[in-house]
């Protein structure tokens, strides 16, 4: 009877036993692993399980990181993050995408919501075999939409790194997996550089007077959105608690004018 990243108990726990003896295995996973079931002379999923020894038999309790499926992620906080793990005995779901176009099939998830908006470096730089890695937004596997993904640009190793725009308040979904199957050691490292301000960019006419703007911003901070025709006189026409993303405004004059400037800013401060 054999375990990876658990134990297993015996009761009656002897050397030798005798032939039609009864005996209860109990697996019991180590921190950050789960029990996944028994394989060998028996399958089964149960904890707890009697096996009638007939014969000489092997047995062997299976443990996977608890963040195999998407489902059990594990969340990560904070601007910078450093977590590892082991895909050795983790899998691949149904549904699951091809991260980086590569097949895999020993993947590990990870949740991160972002604590600002900002630029953002993922990466697998510590791991000790060939990583894939993928950046998704979405709730399930059948809404997952992919941000960015990568496979070798980690340097040594054949490592992962990928760098993305954060929205503040974004959650964004992580996966690592071997390529082509690989398995090892996972180090999966976050780092971010937060937006010291706010950033209005790409306004877009909906239609007259509308206005939807890309507005990234520190979380939970007020900020007022001024418009100019000449850059000189400013006048305020919104002020919104804006924790970063899109959202829209009404530039209820714009139809008066040939053209308009915008700018954020926080109360009392220069424009940005």
């Amino acid at each position: 009877m054999n375990a990876v990243n658990g134990s297993v108990t015996r009761d009656p726990d002897q050397t030798n036993y005798a032939l039609n003896t009864s005996v209860t295995l109990t697996a019991a996973a180590s921190p950050g692993f789960r029990f996944r079931g028994w394989t060998g002379a028996f399958t089964n999923t149960d904890t707890a399980t009697v096996v009638v020894l007939t014969s000489n038999v092997t047995i062997t309790a299976v443990f996977t990181a608890a963040n195999d499926n998407f489902a059990e992620r594990f969340a990560l906080t904070g601007p910078l993050v450093s977590t590892n793990s082991s895909n050795a005995s983790a899998s691949k779901e149904t549904g699951e995408p091809n991260h980086n176009g590569n097949p895999g099939g020993h993947s590990l998830w990870w949740t991160w919501t972002a604590p600002a908006s900002g630029s953002v470096t993922n990466d697998t730089i510590g791991s000790n075999f060939d990583t894939v890695l993928a950046v998704y937004t979405g709730d399930s596997l059948a809404t997952l939409a992919l941000v960015v993904s990568d496979d070798d640009s980690g340097g040594s190793g054949n490592t992962s790194r990928v760098v993305f725009e954060a929205v503040a308040g974004t959650t964004y979904q992580i996966a690592v997996d071997g390529y082509s199957g690989s398995t090892g050691n996972v180090l999966l490292n976050i780092s971010m550089n937060p937006l010291l301000g706010p950033v209005l960019t790409g306004p877009l006419m909906i239609q007259p007077g509308r206005f939807r703007f890309s507005f990234g911003s520190v979380a939970d901070q007020t900020y007022i959105i001024d418009a100019s025709t000449t850059l000189s006189t400013w006048t305020p026409i919104a002020t919104n608690i804006a924790p970063g993303g899109s959202f829209e405004i009404t530039d209820t004059n714009a139809h008066l004018f040939p053209y308009r400037f915008y700018r954020v800013r926080q109360p009392g401060s220069e424009p940005q």
